[in-house]
């Protein structure tokens, strides 16, 4: 099994977790065997499968929505809860093998140009393997997390002056994003060939 792929998103609407789910999916192709279930927390206690996602968006407010697929080559899932008053949606790939770098590079760009829209976010975080804790707000979890590669927050939820001095990673702003990006770490080599376009 390879590492999972995971795209980690902090949204006010609930709305992304569909687009989300249709994107992985167009990404990679040929899925089937769907399965949406929602339970009532982390330990999975009264797990009840759904017959749609948007069956399931009913109880977005009180339970853990959870969604898988697969095919023979890939598997992928997403879930959303709700914490406070946003939606955090956790999105990941199984390639069920070890990916290259230009196929990791070309998954980061993928996913910087979709969220470089005026998509319904307040932040994403991209990378392997992740791990990412949003109880204490956006810029302690940006400080904490890890194996996270690309980070694409909307300019108007934090100050870019702020992130700059937390941060000693390589941040970049764009008209409508904040975008930092730590690829470097996992490759060897010149900067120029493992830059994120």
């Amino acid at each position: 099994m390879g590492e999972t792929l995971d795209v980690s998103v902090i949204s006010h609407k609930v709305d992304i977790l569909e687009a989300l789910i249709y994107t992985i999916k167009t990404y990679v192709g040929g899925i089937t065997n769907e399965k949406v279930s929602i339970m009532d927390n982390w330990m999975y206690k009264n797990v009840v499968e759904q017959k749609s996602l948007l069956e399931a968006q009913k109880y977005v407010d009180d339970k853990i929505i959870f969604y898988e697929a697969e095919n023979d080559n890939v598997a992928i899932g997403c879930f959303v809860e709700r914490i406070r008053d946003y939606y955090s949606i956790e999105g990941w790939i199984n390639p069920k093998q070890e990916i290259d770098k230009n196929k990791y590079i070309e998954f980061l760009n993928f996913w910087k140009e979709y969220f470089k829209e005026d998509k319904e976010f307040d932040s994403c975080a991209i990378g392997k393997e992740t791990s990412i804790n949003y109880d204490h707000g956006i810029y302690e979890a940006i400080k904490t997390s890890s194996d996270v590669d690309l980070w694409i927050i909307k300019k108007t939820i934090v100050s870019a002056v702020k992130l700059k001095k937390i941060i000693n990673k390589n941040t970049r702003i764009t008209p409508n994003v904040i975008l930092i990006d730590d690829i470097f770490k996992h490759f060897a080599g010149k900067c120029e060939e493992n830059s994120i376009t």
